[in-house]
């Protein structure tokens, strides 16, 4: 059966209320707008799925979400929306299981003791069981990252030492012995650990002491960590650039030229693209007599820029295909439509409407793409000579210095998880939906 135009501008201008209504809290006031928008365009998948998220009961929000799914299997917001639903009422289940009330012991009223006793019992029997469980929501599962780090600092400990041991001896048949040994290195070493100590930089002369290894990570830590940050928010402003212009042409051959660039940054070995960028600065010089670019060393200015483009250049091609898909999606969604019909200009749209609701998978490709720069680290300080920590991870692996393998690698691991980390914490403040789907929840 065909909706006529004005039937249908009702339904949308109800579900634009309704989702303005649900941004504010005011979750009453949106049902009852997505609902009344129904009986105009009763084939509406996001209004189902606004009423899904929210539900105040599990059964409620299965079935609308059984009903997108019948309506546009494909929603992009679909499979977020059903993991929130489902995050929410087991979340609700699991404190409703984990309270249980008890009676307040009751005290005479005529001891001043038992009076001061009796209301500290009351008090702390009235807690909210929600507040009680939420406590445990946020606990658990940093108490579970906690261990898991402490977990993965062990297993990366123990695996180096195997490794550069095996190393030394240079024959697999080693490892039955080597395994005691790297086990009681890995023993020594979390206890110095704890006592911030990370051992000594191994001296290639006997008679020079070694540098400390924290000395050392303290020297080189802030300059890998300052070339990292300048790539990746390189990777970020090219890829998210050039995305966001392959999706607004996505019908011309331009967004097909785009997407095979990024194809190929993706397939380009970090160091032949480091290579190929040498040579073409030592081209240019050679053929013009332009000193255009440095090649090597280390320094805050032109120097940063060689090693930063090589870094950036898998991250930023990962952020430009995976922007590109998600904002296909969007751009076709219905309340992209809506507001372009309601005559919201086209920079608006994107800003507010397409950008907000692509944040979430464009952010955590970028914190994703840090392990391509992590990986390419070593080669990359390397060859332009960049005197930081892969530089002299690199110098310990050649010398077979075990403690400063495990110091320099151990920082890097680390910020690979703090990054993953740090986005959880970013996911509800970027993306709209799971504002919404907790919102509506409560």
């Amino acid at each position: 059966m065909t909706i006529s135009p004005d039937v249908m501008r009702k339904a949308a201008e109800l579900r634009s209320s309704g989702t303005a209504a649900a941004r504010v809290g005011r979750i009453k006031e949106a049902r009852a707008a997505f609902l009344e928008s129904l009986k105009y365009d009763p084939h509406s998948a996001s209004a189902c799925l606004w009423l899904a998220v929210t539900a105040p009961s599990e059964r409620e929000a299965y079935q609308f979400l059984d009903r997108v799914r019948q309506l546009d299997p494909d929603h992009p917001q679909l499979v977020q929306a059903a993991e929130g639903i489902h995050r929410h009422f087991a979340e609700r289940r699991q404190e409703l299981a984990s309270v249980k009330p008890q009676a307040a012991p009751e005290y005479p009223l005529s001891s001043s003791e038992g009076s001061v006793a009796a209301r500290r019992v009351r008090a702390t029997s009235q807690i909210p069981a929600g507040l009680l469980g939420g406590v445990a929501n946020v606990l658990l599962p940093l108490t579970w990252r906690l261990v898991s780090a402490a977990l993965l600092v062990v297993a990366l400990v123990f695996f180096e030492a195997l490794v550069v041991d095996l190393g030394r001896v240079g024959d697999l048949g080693a490892l039955p012995a080597a395994l005691p040994t790297a086990a009681g290195f890995t023993a020594s070493y979390l206890k110095g650990l704890v006592r911030g100590d990370l051992g000594v930089v191994a001296s290639p002369y006997q008679t020079v002491a070694g540098t400390p290894v924290v000395v050392e990570l303290a020297r080189a830590l802030p300059i890998s960590l300052g070339l990292l940050a300048a790539a990746l928010a390189l990777a970020a402003v090219v890829g998210l650039v050039v995305g966001i212009g392959a999706a607004l042409r996505r019908a011309t051959r331009l967004s097909g030229l785009l997407l095979f660039a990024s194809t190929l940054g993706i397939s380009t070995p970090s160091f032949f693209a480091a290579m190929l960028l040498i040579w073409l600065s030592v081209w240019l010089y050679r053929s013009t007599g332009a000193h255009v670019l440095p090649v090597a060393g280390f320094g805050w200015d032109a120097h940063l820029l060689l090693p930063a483009l090589v870094l950036a250049a898998r991250p930023a091609a990962a952020v430009t295909r995976l922007s590109f898909n998600a904002l296909v999606e969007i751009l076709e969604a219905d309340y992209v439509r809506t507001a372009v019909a309601k005559g919201l200009s086209p920079r608006a749209v994107l800003l507010l409407h397409v950008l907000r609701n692509a944040g979430v998978p464009i952010m955590t490709t970028v914190g994703v793409s840090l392990r391509y720069s992590l990986a390419a680290l070593p080669i990359v300080e390397y060859i332009f000579n960049w005197p930081g920590i892969g530089q002299g991870l690199l110098t310990a692996i050649q010398t077979q210095d075990t403690n400063t393998v495990v110091g320099m690698t151990l920082p890097l691991a680390l910020l690979f998880v703090l990054v993953n980390l740090l986005l959880e914490v970013l996911y509800p403040l970027m993306d709209p939906r799971l504002r919404d789907a907790q919102v509506g929840a409560t």
